[in-house]
């Protein structure tokens, strides 16, 4: 028994006096070596999405149109039409409201939408032109003399951040019109990016979702018009009971306007 006491004490002894004595350790050697990450981007030549003209949401536009293509990334995507109904001659001058742009799921402000996909950040400018409003015919009442379409309360929608549309947003006129009778036919510039502007899809549109009426009994003023676009007719004007119908050209350039008019 005192045997085994004593051989208990001796490991004991050698155990402290091992924990008591300090270990070495080599310092590490390291290396290193970098690799790359990389990307590039070219031109788009995608379709490009339309983007409601007041809220970061896509939308379907009806009816739908086929983009127009100044050069590869460099594109008119949508442009609206404007219907100012059906209406009875009048001897008085009249106002006539159009039909907001109807899209899937309802309706929003009429817009033009240009898309920069380019990737030089070289600019456009954007104009707009019409020829008569007319029936198609000659002689009394083929054209509607003295009428003009008005557009107005113009604001823009971008497909870039709220950030990067404060800085980099092309200029916009602000109202515009364009006579009925095709006087003063001259292309109108509307938008202009200089160069390091108008990046990305942009959306120009012509009022507001607040403007569109929802309930109404003027004939002029339809439910689901706007006021933003309006064509008055004079009372002078010789109307026959037909459609008279104008062609709106929109038209894209691929740098900055030297004018800069707007």
């Amino acid at each position: 028994m005192k045997n085994i006491t004593r051989l208990a004490a001796v490991a004991l002894a050698v155990t402290s006096l091992a924990s008591t004595v300090g270990v070495t350790v080599a310092s590490a050697s390291t290396a290193s070596m970098d690799s790359i990450g990389k990307v590039g981007f070219q031109a788009s030549t995608t379709t490009n999405p339309i983007i409601d003209p007041e809220l970061p949401t896509a939308i379907t536009p009806q009816p739908p149109t086929t983009p127009v293509t100044v050069e590869d990334g460099l594109t008119i995507d949508y442009a609206s039409s404007f219907d100012f109904g059906l209406n009875a001659i009048s001897t008085t001058n009249q106002i006539y409201n159009t039909l907001a742009q109807q899209t899937s799921t309802g309706y929003v402000a009429p817009f033009v939408q240009v898309t920069d996909n380019r990737g030089t950040l070289a600019g456009w400018n954007l104009k707009v032109s019409n020829t008569p409003l007319t029936d198609g015919t000659s002689g009394p009442g083929s054209v509607l003399t003295g009428s003009q379409m008005t557009f107005q309360k113009t604001g823009l929608n971008s497909s870039l951040s709220a950030t990067d549309q404060a800085l980099y947003a092309p200029s916009k006129s602000g109202n515009f019109v364009l006579n009925g009778d095709g006087t003063g036919t001259a292309q109108q510039q509307i938008m202009n990016a200089a160069v390091n502007q108008g990046m990305g899809s942009w959306s120009m549109r012509f009022g507001s979702s607040s403007d569109i009426v929802t309930s109404s009994t003027n004939p002029n003023t339809p439910v689901n018009s706007t006021n933003a676009v309006s064509l008055m007719v004079p009372g002078s004007t010789i109307k026959k009971a037909t459609n008279y119908t104008s062609t709106i050209t929109w038209t894209l350039e691929n740098a900055p306007s030297a004018a800069a008019n707007v």
